[in-house]
């Protein structure tokens, strides 16, 4: 899940586990969301790289659709968190190239330092319950026991609820709080915390 210190977000980038095409039933989903496959569903390296992609040509057309002019070639930063997975030489290769600077987040520090957990988690699974709550589940029984109705809705509710809880101000409220933008100096990051 991608957003910028302007309270822009990426259209969702969804991995699916063991999937050898896209489901039918997500097939009308494919304008709001981005959806990739691995075995256990989770990103890995080369599932980096491919974010990395699909990053810099959303951020490519933000350049061009969104930023005046005199700002489409500066060298944008990609905070993301610090796990092993961004240890892909292609992937920092392509993101210099394409002037994007990765910085990863110390470990163990979501809770000062990652945008998600600081502000838009709890909206979200909020949203999400309440969406999910309100899909209608009659269809459930209609093939392998639902499995294609479920995942369906849970799409759908996980969509719905990122665009609530990734509303302009809450993303620019995390920003603020997280001290990322506008950056705040060590000493007022210390207490950026606190609140």
């Amino acid at each position: 899940m991608t957003i910028s210190a302007d309270g822009y977000s990426l259209p969702r980038f969804i991995i699916l586990q063991k999937l050898k095409k896209l489901p039918p039933e997500l097939g009308d989903l494919v304008g709001r969301a981005h959806f990739s496959t691995s075995k256990n569903g989770w990103i890995a390296k080369k599932l980096f790289y491919v974010w990395c992609v699909y990053f810099v040509n959303m951020v490519s057309k933000y350049r061009v659709e969104v930023l005046p002019p005199h700002l489409r070639n500066i060298e944008m930063v990609l905070f993301v968190d610090s796990h092993n997975n961004r240890l892909c030489s292609e992937a920092l290769t392509f993101l210099e190239i394409n002037k994007i600077r990765l910085i990863t987040l110390l470990a163990h520090s979501s809770h000062l330092t990652q945008l998600f957990d600081k502000n838009i988690a709890s909206p979200f699974k909020n949203a999400l319950a309440q969406y999910f709550s309100l899909r209608d589940t009659k269809y459930l029984e209609l093939d392998n026991n639902g499995v294609s109705y479920m995942r369906r809705l849970l799409i759908f509710s996980v969509i719905d609820a990122w665009q609530v809880a990734t509303c302009r101000s809450s993303v620019m409220k995390a920003f603020r709080d997280t001290g990322i933008f506008p950056f705040l100096g060590i000493r007022d990051f210390r207490s950026a915390g606190k609140s």
